[in-house]
């Protein structure tokens, strides 16, 4: 995969999320069991839940990935990764949604924004700007067409078999 880093600075601390803490015990629990509730939801698409996808177009693009380790990532160098699969989401979409979440609920509200479950940490995390080749791309939806404007529910005749596989093999 070719990935290469931008420097990414705003004026206000967006992307240097710090931990959450939780009031209660309970409330810990209660957003455990929502979460878990959310993601057997997520696994089955119903039409009144279908939303658009962004078209990804182009030989790159930027994209963010939300990491505890910024320093993988050095300013103009492509980076080949050696741990597995980077998961990343359109640089622009997560700055529009992180602008209308309340600052006290940061964190939680980005966990929930990339489908995280709820953590508590000591350990700050960053948004890193990368911009990756879009043949390196992959879209985690049963039709992985990157132009496509909406995630379906089977696969398209299109699919190959290791598409297939990897959809198959992703926990639910």
């Amino acid at each position: 995969m070719n990935i290469s880093y931008k420097a990414f600075t705003l004026s206000i601390a967006l992307f240097v999320v710090g931990c959450a803490q939780y009031s209660t015990h309970s409330e810990w629990h209660i957003l455990q069991d929502q979460y878990q509730d959310a993601i057997a939801d997520a696994a089955v698409i119903e039409v009144s839940e279908k939303v658009a996808l962004e078209s990804i177009v182009g030989e790159s693009q930027q994209f963010v990935t939300w990491t505890a380790y910024p320093d993988s990532f050095s300013k103009g160098e492509e980076v080949t990764l050696s741990w597995g699969e980077l998961w990343v989401t359109l640089d622009n979409h997560v700055q529009q949604r992180c602008q209308a979440f309340p600052k006290q609920a940061l964190n939680l509200r980005i966990q929930q924004l990339l489908g995280l479950p709820p953590q508590q940490s000591d350990v700050d995390r960053f948004f890193v700007v990368l911009t990756v080749d879009t043949k390196d791309v992959f879209r985690p939806c049963a039709n992985g067409d990157l132009d496509q404007v909406q995630c379906e529910a089977s696969f398209p005749d299109s699919a190959t078999e290791a598409h297939k596989a990897w959809m198959q093999v992703r926990p639910r």
